[in-house]
């Protein structure tokens, strides 16, 4: 027997930056991007190294209030923004990269960044 859709969603991350696209992960860290321009790069940090920030439904259009169980779904964690670089020029539509230590991304202005975490 397997666990129904929602029992399997470990944690939820809605950006208030815009659209996300692909992502990355290293050491509990995940690096997501938003298609918007000025872009966001956040690093989120996975709720299993990094305290969560807060719960929320597993179904994300019910409050996190009794109607989430009420409706048979549960409450999962919101994992904290731990690092929100903002001001890029461009889109970030694609996934970043990691090497060495550092997080890259390119936008769709034409540039390149390097970050260090």
């Amino acid at each position: 027997m397997t666990s129904a859709p929602a029992d399997r969603i470990r944690w939820i991350f809605t950006s208030p930056g815009g659209n996300l696209g692909g992502v990355s992960t290293a050491r509990g860290i995940v690096y997501a991007g938003t298609d918007t321009s000025p872009s966001h790069l956040y690093a989120l940090g996975d709720p299993t190294v990094v305290p969560q920030a807060s719960t929320t439904c597993s179904y994300p259009n019910l409050p996190a209030d009794p109607t989430c169980t009420a409706g048979n779904f549960q409450f999962v964690p919101v994992p904290a923004i731990v690092k929100d670089i903002s001001g890029l020029q461009g889109a970030i539509r694609g996934i970043p990269a990691i090497s060495n230590g550092q997080v890259y991304v390119a936008t769709t202005a034409g540039h390149v960044y390097g970050f260090v975490p």
